[in-house]
This record gives structure tokens, C-alpha cells and sequence, in this order.
């Protein structure tokens, strides 16, 4: 029985992942103009191309940029509270615990918080480029971008602090909600292996740590040798799961092993680099 439960909160961390990349998309692509914060931004580009040299113009522009975004993001925010809770939830019934399933007031703290922190990113494009329309000297290549360079107005850098939070807030709703489980539980970092999976994550794929205890992280790219959850690096799809003592070394966990062995070994013969973003 233990094993089938394994099994079944692997496959939960597995799909709250999938969602996780599912909200990374709903944030938009440099190369799709018809959602999220890059549509957002582009319309913005088209309008401020004439009207940099008009100060009420360009505010009025920055300000449904920046109404747009705010709404966006905050949205996408709040999905991955639910992200996070949907699979507190999911463990919670797989293993028959005796915890409570409501949301945890922490996370929607950290939702304010991680709103703010994108936000002043946001906010501090915006003020600049008003600066310099106040001032007359808002070039468009400058603001925009000339092809070469990157402008001031930069949706990746907004896109980016986003999915870092994003997963943040999805695994901090899950550890709030299960923070009370007992001593018979560890958890295990969960990957998904692909050709995107960075050297990072493939190495901590399966790794089983105490619930109050870091995962040590090797490979690249990395924030820190050492951290309690994910984002372990930039645009991470790694997830957390329960798992019980007695099944720390059980065929599960050693499918996982061998699944990251196996595609470090196809890269290393195919003569791959190391993949910088999962």
C-alpha cells in the first residue's frame, strides 16, 4: 500500500509541475504578441513609438501597461496558491492525514509580498521612461530597443521575477498546509526529465531530505548550494513530495535515480552542453 501511495504523491508533484509550467505560459513568449505580459508590453511598444515625444501621452500609456500587468500577474499569482494547496490537498488524502486542508494565511502573505516585489520591477521601468519624457529625451531606441539592445522597457525581466514566484508561492501553500505531518515523513525533490531539465535539477531528482532540512543542489544553474524548496534556478519545474520513511529507498525512488542517470548519460552522448534553463 505504501508504495501505491509513493507512486500517487510522485504523480501529484509531477502535475502540479505540468501546472506550473502551464501558468509560465499564460505570462507570454518574446515571440507570441497575443498574450500575457509580452502582448501587453508590445501593444505599449506600437502606441509609445509616436508618442515618446508627448510626456501625457506616454503616461497614459505606461499607466495601461502597468494596470495590465498588475492584473495579470496578480491572477496568475493567485493560481498558484491554488497550485500549491490542490496538492497539500492531494497528500493529504493519499497518505489519510490528519491535517487541515483550508488555506494557510502565510501564503497569502507571501502572495502580497511577491506582488510588490514584481511590481517595484514593473514600477521602476515605468518611472525611468517617464523621466525621460518629462525631460524630452525618451528615444525610442532607448525606451524600446534598437534590435541590438535591450530598451528600458523590458517584459523578460518582469516575465522573469513572475515565474520565480510563481513557483515560490506554489510550494510555500503546499508546505503551509503541510507542515504539521508527522515523523515518519521525509520529503523528495521531483523533476521533470526532459531535454529541458537543467544538470541541476537532474542531479536532485529523487533526492529524499528531512522536512526541516535543505536539498543539496549541484550542477548548474543554481541559486544556492543549498535550499529547502523550489525555485532552485530560473523558470525551475522541480516539486516537493511527501514521501515515508520506509520508502525512501523503494522502487520508486529508484526509478527516479535511474530516469536522471539515464538522460545524463543519452546528453553525454550526444556530446550536449549542460542546459541552462528547465
Amino acid at each position: 500500500m505504501s508504495q501505491s501511495e509513493h507512486e500517487q504523491a510522485v504523480q501529484a508533484a509531477l502535475d502540479t509541475v505540468n501546472g506550473l509550467d502551464d501558468l509560465f505560459g499564460a505570462l507570454g513568449a518574446p515571440d507570441d504578441d497575443t498574450r500575457g505580459v509580452y502582448a501587453a508590453y508590445y501593444l505599449a511598444f506600437a502606441a509609445l513609438i509616436d508618442s515618446l515625444d508627448n510626456h501625457t501621452q506616454t503616461r497614459a500609456i505606461l499607466k495601461r501597461l502597468d494596470d495590465t500587468v498588475r492584473a495579470l500577474v496578480e491572477r496568475e499569482l493567485k493560481r498558484a496558491l491554488r497550485l500549491g494547496e490542490y496538492q497539500a490537498r492531494e497528500e493529504i488524502q493519499i497518505y489519510d492525514l490528519n491535517l487541515a486542508r483550508e488555506r494557510a494565511a502565510a501564503g497569502l502573505l507571501l502572495l502580497v509580498a511577491a506582488l510588490d516585489a514584481i511590481r517595484a520591477e514593473l514600477e521602476s521601468q515605468i518611472a525611468k521612461v517617464n523621466a525621460l519624457a518629462l525631460n524630452g529625451i525618451a528615444d525610442p531606441d532607448l525606451v524600446l530597443g534598437d534590435g541590438g539592445r535591450v530598451g528600458i522597457l523590458r517584459p523578460s525581466a518582469v516575465v522573469g521575477e513572475t515565474t520565480q514566484w510563481l513557483t515560490t508561492l506554489t510550494h510555500r501553500a503546499r508546505n503551509e498546509m503541510l507542515m504539521n505531518a508527522d515523523g515518519e515523513f521525509f520529503k523528495q525533490a521531483v523533476a521533470v526529465v526532459d531535454a529541458r531539465t537543467t544538470d541541476c535539477c537532474l542531479q536532485v531528482h529523487g533526492q529524499v531530505v528531512a522536512l526541516d532540512a535543505d536539498f543539496d543542489l549541484k550542477g548548474t544553474p543554481r541559486f544556492a548550494d543549498q535550499l529547502p524548496y523550489p525555485p532552485f534556478h530560473w523558470w525551475c519545474r522541480t516539486g516537493v513530495v511527501l514521501v515515508r520513511a520506509e520508502d525512501i529507498d523503494d522502487s520508486v525512488t529508484r526509478r527516479m535515480l535511474v530516469e536522471a542517470n539515464q538522460e545524463v548519460r543519452a546528453r553525454n552522448t550526444r556530446g550536449e552542453p549542460v542546459v541552462a534553463v528547465a
